[in-house]
């Protein structure tokens, strides 16, 4: 009998459990052909800290889906409120 060292792996898995962002538009419809995305803000919400990064995210998101359909299919519409 012949003794074999067995092989292990060690295996180490780094993770960042992280929440999926998801975003809702106020109102949505569809007007000559486009797809029309607006969002209606009062002060205070505009104001709020996370409000511009996610205004930006959409308005990428919209870019570089026009950009790939190469016409101006989808508009973001920002209404702010008095």
């Amino acid at each position: 009998m012949v003794k074999v060292p067995l092989k292990t792996k060690i295996k180490l898995v780094e993770r960042v459990d992280e929440q999926a962002a998801h975003y809702t538009p106020d109102f949505c419809y569809y007007r000559d052909g486009k797809y029309i995305i607006e969002e209606v803000k009062s002060k205070g919400t505009a104001l709020a800290r996370d409000y511009p990064l996610r205004r930006k995210l959409i308005k990428q998101l919209i870019a570089r889906h026009n950009q790939s359909v190469g016409s101006e299919e989808w508009v973001f519409n920002e209404i702010k409120s008095v």
